[in-house]
């Protein structure tokens, strides 16, 4: 075997019907060293399948396959509990113990191993790597009521990494803290992960979190997965409607194709109100397919009527803006076409006024036909 995580099959339902919440069918191998993230709306799954490879949840059927060790398999009856697995993990509240220092905290695991004694040299040891990993050297004595949430969760992740794991499984740790410590602590996973080596699974809602910190991505949708793969193959490249929406921002029209391209995968599609579009069509296209086109707001370019580009393979629409929102480092455009509402990322510098006629353009290549 040449993955160091295999999950075949996983299945975990909460209802006879098998229309309530839980994971279906869930297939996925990961190498050493991923940092592998389950990305979706609240309900959809990801939870039950970290929980299942913890130990946490005992599966209905499948198999989870780590490193040399069977966890679960459900047709040879075994089931490792979640003692026995040697996983790291760290929830969404942290559950730092108020009671303890940052070193005791720290030094649980080692205190409580049942497969093992580990003698106060190791201890001391083991634990001052772990605290000097998240750069929380110094804090051995801090009484965890004194830290930030931040630092909190540097201790959560120090005690889930104090025995070294094969893997580490993160349940929306970032969840609680605020806007500036949470793109802090993006970057201090990421590095950790990238310093130990370690294999992360990671749950979480944020797209940001996900695109940033994963080398690969699972997006799951009522209990299924529906793409996996890289952060730029799942933004690009999703393989429908949902994935192009749920991954970034997108803007979506609906028509059918009404003509093929001869040579490439170009090709027009017509939108309800005969509007047509020039654009990358799927692999295994027929004219009359009905298709969603997604068209990212970064790839928009907005100019005032007639003064707009001539190029041969440019869309474009015409619209009035209706909404304008400065963020700093772009602004958001809202316009209203004949076709729809339109989401348009445009230089910071622009000063386009609320009620202004205007041209969106973009380029076949940036409109991707989805088949429906």
């Amino acid at each position: 075997m040449s993955s160091l995580i295999e999950v075949n099959g996983l299945t975990r339902v909460y209802t006879s019907s098998g229309l309530g919440g839980g994971v279906r069918d869930a297939e996925f191998a990961l190498d050493a060293g991923t940092f592998f993230t389950l990305l979706g709306p609240s309900g959809c799954g990801k939870t039950t399948t970290l929980r299942c490879i913890a130990g946490l949840e005992r599966p209905d059927v499948g198999r989870i396959h780590v490193a040399d060790e069977v966890f679960f398999d459900s047709q040879r009856n075994i089931s490792v509990p979640l003692n026995e697995r040697r996983l790291g993990m760290v929830f969404q509240s942290y559950a730092i113990w108020p009671h303890m220092t940052v070193f005791d905290n720290v030094a649980f695991p080692l205190r409580v191993a049942k497969d093992r004694r580990f003698s106060t040299q190791e201890i001391e040891r083991d634990v001052q790597q772990a605290l000097d990993a998240v750069n929380l050297t110094g804090f051995e004595k801090r009484s965890a009521t004194q830290l930030s949430g931040g630092q909190q969760q540097r201790v959560a992740l120090a005690r889930a990494i104090v025995r070294r794991p094969k893997v580490l499984l993160l349940d929306e740790p970032l969840s609680n803290l605020d806007a500036s410590l949470r793109e802090e602590m993006r970057k201090e996973l990421k590095r950790l992960q990238k310093q130990i080596g370690i294999t992360t699974i990671y749950v979480t809602h944020d797209q940001v979190e996900a695109l940033e910190l994963s080398d690969q991505i699972a997006v799951l949708d009522h209990g299924r997965i529906v793409q996996m793969g890289a952060p730029r193959e799942l933004y690009f490249h999703p393989r429908n409607a949902f994935v192009a929406e749920f991954i970034g921002s997108t803007n979506i029209f609906r028509g059918v194709i009404a003509q093929l391209g001869r040579e490439t995968q170009e090709g027009i599609v017509k939108l309800g109100d005969d509007t047509v579009l020039k654009c990358t069509l799927p692999t295994t296209s027929s004219l009359g397919d009905n298709v969603v086109v997604s068209v990212r707001p970064e790839s928009i370019v907005l100019s005032e009527v007639g003064k707009s580009s001539d190029g041969a393979q440019v869309n474009k629409l015409e619209g009035t803006i209706v909404l304008s929102a400065f963020s700093g480092a772009s602004n958001r455009y809202t316009v209203q076409t004949s076709q729809s509402t339109v989401t348009v990322f445009a230089d910071a510098q622009s000063t386009q006024e609320i009620g202004s006629k205007v041209t969106l353009e973009f380029k076949a290549a940036n409109a991707l036909a989805i088949a429906i």
